[in-house]
């Protein structure tokens, strides 16, 4: 699960082009209905990478460390003394 909260329609889009979230969160108490919606359909109609593809290498790079954090394992990480292996 890759989770990210926002509170704006920049923030969602954000989450999701370049942090490839897959739950979205909003607190009502800072989020009105109507932004909600919006969060919502903004989040529902971006995918990793898009928007930015005038920035080069920007969706390989973000690709990168989502493959990372698929990666990671934390039994192997404390047996390699708390140390990260990279991909």
């Amino acid at each position: 699960v890759h989770a990210g909260v926002v509170e704006s329609v920049p923030a969602a889009l954000r989450a999701i082009t370049g942090n490839g979230v897959n739950v979205l969160a909003m607190g009502a108490f800072y989020v009105a209905p109507q932004m909600g919606c919006d969060i919502a359909d903004a989040y529902l109609n971006a995918e990793l990478g898009s928007g930015y593809e005038w920035w080069h290498n920007f969706y390989e790079f973000h690709k990168l460390a989502i493959d990372e954090l698929e990666a990671f394992n934390y039994e192997e990480y404390k047996k390699n003394g708390y140390k990260v292996n990279k991909l």
